[in-house]
């Protein structure tokens, strides 16, 4: 625009304001002026234009069109350009080339004027207080975690606000883009994170990159200052020193940003701020871009970027820019700066036209007084051919500055440690041909159909990691394997967290996936598995399942599915080729990811993979996921493997001698003399000699001196400490924090834990090359940790408390602002940092977080963590130990969560407190902690009203009366929902079901008592979960008076099925299936009892929470199925595993179930009757003496047993002599399974015991007593004691020489015990028909029981025959 259309535009503008509305036409006429030229005249369309938009008019290009038609091309570029900038969007204009052609090009419009309205603005960093009011304006947008409060600028890539971050209490600004296409958006998050490396004081800051889906925001330093014009512009003596100044510091800032690879393409003064104190910082990133190896770009797109007055010619042309372009951009600024205006004039399209046709004049033409320095700068660096204008160093020498301060993060160079070049990446792979052996023939295996699990052990340092690394490298290059990898983190404290990094990998490689390959491995349930892990909804297929699927409400179910579908995911990514899935640090995995493990290895049927781990084997006795793997036989360690589970132990050493020097040697080049003496001195250590090979490189290492302790000069800390010693100090500042963060830090956090001035982006460029810092290969992330944990372990060590405190308070704060860590880490932070408080808070929050995902070892630690210690009042108190509670009991810890529910009552209202301590009463007595469950359960019995029976009788008599009321009234009842039932009445009928499950397998009579009475209760009150649940019980109890009373048990499992199914309640379910079980196991139906009772014990696991009782009880009945019919081997592979959970549990309600009975059988089985005598005796002593249980009886069933299979008759009479009064007076025999049992068991040691003793009459008064035995059992009408009285008929035939009555009783046993599934009985029948017959006939009979029981892993089968029937 020339002088005089511009003092006309002004004109015209001043007198439209005044009233003056004429058009550029009526305008031009009065001012005497009947033609102008062609760009005048559409600089004053446009100021009309302008003008009447200000005063609420809506111009259209076609009315201007009618009124200059001669201007037609012209007029429909300017409209184009005018609505863009208006709305902020992208736009095309004809350009036309230096050679005239006018070819067209699209351009990605300037960035509009309002970004140069910018003057001050609020300052950023640690800008704390208050947070602003809410934003007023509805068209800002919302951002979680963000006030955004006005608009700093907007161009056509994008629209920067000024925004507060709650979290972090500050101010930022906040770039949003405008067009956020896929493709678009990939290249800006890769642009952004290549940027994040690249810091330079000149270069502005870059914080976070955040995402809805649908808007994407850059989140940035907010800088107090004004723009680059308005700086040079202030008045000032010695104004072009001000000017040489500034653009000096620009430079820098450009140079390093070209140093690193990247070009801006947009350099321009709105981008460039200058703060109070003299910084001169270049902003937006949006246009920036990667140089190729030339040092130049070519948009993919062949779309013109940039801003028309500051554009290079080439840019312009869309010809490929260079370092030269940006070059340009500054020399239009510095020409601005001296000259007060632009090189070129007029608008945008013309400006960008004369770039093409001609080179910019000097500044000196409009600025006399101009510096020669300077003018001459401005005419080179805006010469149109780019290698004519001047590199960077020669700009930044030509304004004053030696070239060196351009480079990224130089001023960290000086006194800085060297490189490890020598060194390399990272340990060379020597020797351990064993063990790369050992993996390859796993591998061989795995591709033979054959799932196996290896774990590499050793020491810190032994190597592993190396091994492991070496081997899937190998695998990776021979192309034919699949690999997964990932590690766990110390301190990470994500769920499952052993599996988290590797469901990352595995979701990257389903996003390469095509659509066709992913949806066939996507197991039918991924929604499932995406819920407990989020990150594969970024796989477009799983988010489309997430978005479709439905998921259970139920988090067992849940968790079910989730592990359900990893298992089929792994299994079809198997199918595709031999699968690797590794682990790297698997000690520092949780409890969750060991159950997630095992369920995915479990056979039959298991993926076929090889998972490859490393661990420290020092962590084997603290790491509770490698504790669970030990304790389930899967970790190919210590006892007998679990069963189908191939798991493999390697054990990683220190290297041999050789092995080590070869190693020292190819890392010092081949000086033997060195090489030997690092080898010697590591001791075989990987780690250690390539920490030792480093510090002799940097000349640290006398390894010659003859006056030090060579302990202290070879101690690994030492050596790693020296190193850090020599670090500079912004350097060691960001090391330090990495350390003492104990697990990744994102980029973002450990900029805010750093002091401003430190130049963090350099520090960890130079922590990279000494290998004191790395990656952890995310990119989604850009996290950096610790390069080993002894570096991390050494720097951690020798800081100061007061500064470990600082800086963990730092590290606190600052991961509480960003609103992404785990709470569990920033409630470390707060620990260590001497705040409990807020600490607790966290781990309370994290605890919550592990319990909704399932992980309740984890959530109960925490909470136990978060009540120890804070300063909690008493309301908050007994909520966190409520919850601690719940934890305790989903784990399956009942004693522990009874306590934990007690001290939740006491600080509780009346309501709350009795339900707490409802299920502390409940928690004790199903975990067999009776007399403790006993005394609280009296107590909640008496705030409802209701009292205990105190002896057998007395509850005898209330349930006689109860059923005869049940009989009386029916089953009918009106349906009603919880919420229209007195909060009385449901919680008398908890109570009565508390009571119910907590007694009836340990004192019979009065749990059916109280069972009684729930279910009447339950009918009044109509409430139909609680009514199916209590008819299921009832008909377990209704099934322990016999076969007479079957059609009754089997109407009230018909009823109590179809309601929980009509209500769709999984306990209910689970409940009527466990009492299906326990029917027929009290029925003598030993198959359909265990394959129930495994059905019950799936549904409690899978779809419920909180069922300790209940899987214990079903696995219990189950186990109990097996020994019946004989199935030893599979009873000896079953039961270890559940014993040892049950006593990690501290769960003596299931251990006593294992320990008893079912020791005893699984101990003489395996010919071990002294250590069975043992542990019995011990379970024994931790069990309530009071009154006479179930468990008692198991006790004594197994007691006799010991002694029958030790041949000890008389001893085995005496136990059951002795408690057979206590047994009477429990009435315990009024359940026919119980009394049938118990009747076997004492005929059979009266009959041993007869034979044993010398006595006459002691003898006949023992046989008698058997015979009397065989008597009721033949009377009790069902198909198991009669093949009891059968046997024990046989045996007295025999003692009294009626050999041949014998022989046929004993054919009789074998039948009816073989009809009835008790396949151990019938064998030991079938050993006695042998001896009978005698001859070839018996001796057969004899081998074919006894190849029987050795198939059942019975050692002795001849002892076994005789426990069983002497």
């Amino acid at each position: 625009m020339t002088g005089a259309v511009a003092r006309l535009v002004q004109d015209h503008r001043e007198r439209w304001r005044r009233g003056e509305r004429l058009r550029v036409e009526a305008y031009l006429d009065r001012a005497g002026l009947p033609s102008v030229t062609s760009d005048d005249l559409l600089d004053l369309a446009y100021n009309e234009l302008l003008l009447r938009e200000e005063d609420g008019e809506s111009p259209t290009l076609q009315e201007y069109l009618d009124r200059f038609p001669d201007h037609a091309d012209a007029l429909r570029a300017q409209f184009e350009v005018h609505e863009a900038l208006r709305d902020d969007r992208p736009f095309s204009v004809a350009l036309t080339t230096a050679s005239g052609s006018g070819e067209t090009d699209a351009w990605d419009g300037p960035t509009s004027d309002a970004a140069t309205d910018v003057r001050e603005t609020p300052s950023s960093g640690a800008t704390t207080g208050e947070a602003p009011p809410d934003p007023r304006d509805p068209r800002l947008p919302v951002v979680a975690g963000y006030d955004v409060l006005g608009v700093l600028g907007s161009g056509g890539m994008g629209t920067v606000f000024k925004a507060f971050d709650r979290k972090g209490r500050r101010l930022i600004a906040m770039k949003t883009m405008n067009r956020a296409g896929a493709a678009a958006l990939l290249r800006f998050k890769h642009e952004f994170r290549s940027l994040l490396d690249v810091v330079h004081p000149n270069l502005v800051t870059l914080y976070e990159l955040i995402g809805d889906g649908e808007n994407w925001y850059l989140t940035m330093e907010l800088l107090e200052g004004v723009d680059f014009l308005a700086y040079v512009r202030e008045p000032c003596p010695d104004r072009f020193g001000r000017i040489r100044a500034a653009t000096r510091r620009l430079a820098d800032g450009v140079a390093a940003l070209h140093a690193a690879g990247k070009l801006h393409r947009d350099i321009k003064p709105s981008n460039v701020i200058v703060t109070r104190d003299g910084r001169v910082v270049l902003l937006d990133f949006g246009l920036a871009a990667d140089q190729d190896e030339e040092g130049r770009h070519q948009s993919s797109d062949d779309k013109l970027v940039g801003t028309a007055a500051y554009m290079a010619p080439e840019q312009a042309a869309a010809l490929p820019v260079s370092a030269a372009s940006d070059w340009y951009s500054v020399g239009v600024m510095l020409f601005e700066s001296v000259a007060g205006r632009l090189p070129f004039a007029g608008g945008a399209i013309l400006m960008l036209m004369d770039k093409q046709r001609r080179d910019a004049p000097s500044p000196a033409e409009f600025a006399p007084d101009v510096p020669d320095d300077l003018a001459s700068l401005c005419v080179d660096l805006l010469k149109r051919d780019p290698v004519a204008r001047p590199t960077g160093p020669q700009v930044l020498q030509r304004l004053g500055a030696p070239a060196e301060v351009a480079r990224p993060g130089a001023r960290l160079a000086p006194g800085g440690p060297s490189p490890p070049s020598s060194v390399g990446r990272g340990v060379a792979l020597v020797g351990r041909d064993a063990h790369r052996a050992a993996l390859r023939a796993a591998l061989d295996d795995v591709r033979g159909g054959r799932p196996v699990a290896v774990y590499l052990h050793g020491g810190s340092g032994a190597g592993k990691t190396a091994l492991l690394q070496g081997f899937l490298d190998e695998q990776s290059e021979r192309g034919d394997a699949i690999v997964l990898s990932g590690r766990c983190y110390e301190r990470e404290s994500v769920p499952y967290k052993a599996f988290d990094s590797l469901v990352d990998a595995l979701a990257r490689l389903l996003g390469r996936m095509s659509e066709v390959e992913a949806a066939s491995v996507l197991p039918r349930d991924v929604a499932s598995l995406a819920r407990v892990f989020p990150s594969l909804r970024r796989v477009e297929a799983v988010a489309r399942e997430s978005r479709r699927g439905r998921e259970t409400p139920d988090l067992q179910e849940l968790r079910r599915r989730a592990f359900a579908a990893l298992r089929e995911l792994l299994a079809r990514l198997g199918d595709r080729g031999a699968l690797i899935v590794a682990v790297d640090d698997l000690q520092w995995g949780d409890a969750d990811s060991a159950a997630m493990l095992i369920e995915v290895m479990r056979p039959p049927d298991a993926p076929v993979l090889l998972f490859a781990a490393t661990y420290r084997t020092e962590d084997e006795s603290t790491s509770p996921l490698l504790r669970a793997l030990a304790s389930a036989g899967a970790l190919g360690v210590g006892d007998a493997p679990a069963g189908g589970f191939d798991a493999r132990a390697l054990r990683v050493e220190p290297l041999a001698p050789g092995e080590a020097l070869a190693l020292a040697g190819s890392l010092l080049h081949g000086d033997r003399g060195l090489a030997e003496a690092v080898a010697r001195e590591s001791r075989g250590s990987p780690y250690f000699i390539a920490e030792l090979v480093r510090h002799v490189q940097a000349g640290a290492l006398d390894l010659d001196a003859a006056d030090a302790d060579p302990g202290r000069r070879l101690a690994l800390d030492d050596v790693l400490w020296s190193r850090v010693r020599r670090l500079p100090d912004d350097a060691r500042e960001v090391l330090e924090v990495v350390a003492l963060s104990g697990r990744p830090l994102r980029l973002v956090d450990l900029n805010g834990c750093v002091d401003e001035a430190v130049d963090g982006r350099s520090a960890l460029a130079l922590l990279r090359a000494a290998r004191l810092v790395r990656g952890t290969g995310r990119a989604e992330t850009d996290e950096v940790e610790a390069y080993h944990d002894r570096v991390r372990e050494t720097v951690a060590a020798r800081l100061a408390p007061d500064v470990s405190r600082a800086k963990h308070g730092r590290l606190a704060a600052v991961l509480e602002a960003s609103g992404e860590a785990d709470p569990e880490v920033v409630g470390v932070h707060f620990l260590a940092a001497d705040e409990p408080a807020k600490a607790a808070g966290y781990f309370a929050a994290a605890a919550d977080e592990a319990a909704e995902a399932l992980a309740f070892e984890r959530a109960a630690a925490l909470y136990r963590k978060a009540i120890e210690i804070g300063r909690h009042d008493d309301v908050s108190r007994a909520t966190l130990s409520a919850r601690l509670g719940d934890a305790l009991a989903n784990a399956g810890r009942g004693v522990e969560a009874a306590s934990a529910y007690l001290d939740a009552a006491a600080g509780a209202s009346a309501d709350e407190a009795l339900e707490r301590r409802r299920r502390a009463a409940m928690q004790f007595l199903v975990s067999g902690h009776v007399d403790e469950g006993l005394e609280t359960l009296q107590d909640v019995l008496a705030r409802v009203g209701m009292t205990l029976p105190r002896t057998p009788n007395r509850a005898l008599a209330s349930l006689l009366w109860r059923r005869a009321l049940l009989r009386l009234r029916g089953l009918r009842f009106r349906e009603r929902d919880a919420a229209d039932v007195e909060p009385e009445a449901l919680a008398r009928i908890d109570v009565c079901w508390s009571a119910g499950v907590g007694l009836s397998v340990v004192d019979t009579i009065r749990g059916a008592d109280f069972q009684a009475r729930g279910l009447l209760l339950s009918l009044a009150a109509g409430e139909p979960s609680r009514v199916a649940r209590a008819l299921a019980m009832e008909a377990a109890h209704a099934a322990s008076t016999g076969g007479s009373n079957r059609r009754r048990t089997e109407r009230l499992l018909a009823t109590a099925e179809a309601m929980a199914r009509r209500v769709e309640h999984p306990y209910a379910v689970g409940m009527v299936t466990l009492a299906k079980g326990v029917s027929a196991y009290l029925e003598g139906r030993w198959a359909v009892a265990q394959a129930r009772c495994d059905e019950a014990e799936a549904t409690f696991r899978d779809r419920c929470t909180g069922v300790s009782w209940e899987r214990n009880t079903a696995d219990a009945f189950s186990l109990w199925a097996l020994s019946h019919q004989g199935e030893t081997g599979e009873l000896t592979r079953r039961w270890p595993i559940l014993l040892a959970q049950a006593l990690d549990r501290g769960d003596l309600y299931a251990a006593m179930n294992l320990s008893s009975y079912l020791m005893s059988v699984v101990r003489l089985a395996a010919d071990e009757p002294a250590r069975a005598r043992a542990e019995l005796a011990a379970t024994n002593a931790r069990w309530s003496r009071r009154g006479y249980h179930v468990q008692h009886n198991d006790a004594l069933w197994a007691a006799v047993q010991i002694e029958l299979y030790d041949g000890r008759g008389r001893e085995a009479w005496r136990l059951l002599e002795a408690s057979w009064p206590a047994l009477r007076r429990s009435l315990l025999l009024r359940v026919q399974f119980v009394r049938t049992s118990m009747k076997f068991l004492r005929a059979r040691a009266a009959i041993a015991a007869a034979i044993e003793t010398g006595d006459t009459s002691e003898r006949h008064r023992l046989l008698a007593v058997a015979a009397a035995d065989a008597r009721a059992l033949a009377r009790e009408g069902m198909p198991c004691p009669d093949a009891y009285a059968r046997m024990i008929r046989a045996s007295l035939a025999a003692i009294e020489g009626r050999d041949e009555e014998a022989a046929l009783l004993w054919r009789e046993a074998v039948a009816a015990f073989e009809a009835v599934d008790m396949n151990l009985c019938a064998a030991a029948s079938r050993r006695r028909l042998g001896e009978a017959l005698g001859g070839d006939a018996g001796a057969a009979a004899v081998v074919e029981s006894e190849s029987w029981m050795r198939g059942q892993l019975v050692r002795e089968p001849s002892k076994a025959a005789r426990m069983v029937i002497p």
